[in-house]
């Protein structure tokens, strides 16, 4: 395996679940989660979803960005939610270094035009 081919690995989570959330498979590459689990108690932001999701006509939702409390830890992600016909693929992509990174670039941008 390539050195590049590893970044990704810890980067990006796939969860497949029922249309009910109820969790079958997750790789578990940033945050546990076991089969049974509901998707939906998660997190807040997948249960304002819910609905959208389940009764929408949408099959793709992209949401870049998203902070998610996760156990004791914040995660900055992007989240794709991808309906198929039997099952819904729930995909994390953990940017939260990079966020972090601009973030306190911002910051320190702010700060300097302030002192000026």
């Amino acid at each position: 395996m390539l050195s590049g081919e590893t970044i990704y690995i810890n980067k990006m989570q796939e969860i497949i679940a029922s249309f009910d959330g109820t969790v079958s498979i997750s790789n578990n590459a940033i945050y546990p989660i076991e089969p049974g689990d509901n998707i939906f108690q998660l997190h807040p932001f997948f249960q304002s979803l819910e609905l959208s999701i389940l009764n929408g006509n949408n099959i793709y939702f992209t949401f870049p960005c998203i902070n998610l409390l996760l156990g004791e830890r914040n995660y900055y992600c992007d989240v794709i939610i991808k309906k198929e016909k039997d099952f819904m693929a729930v995909l994390l992509f953990n940017y939260s270094d990079h966020y972090r990174e601009m973030q306190e670039k911002i910051q320190k941008i702010k700060g300097e035009k302030f002192k000026s």
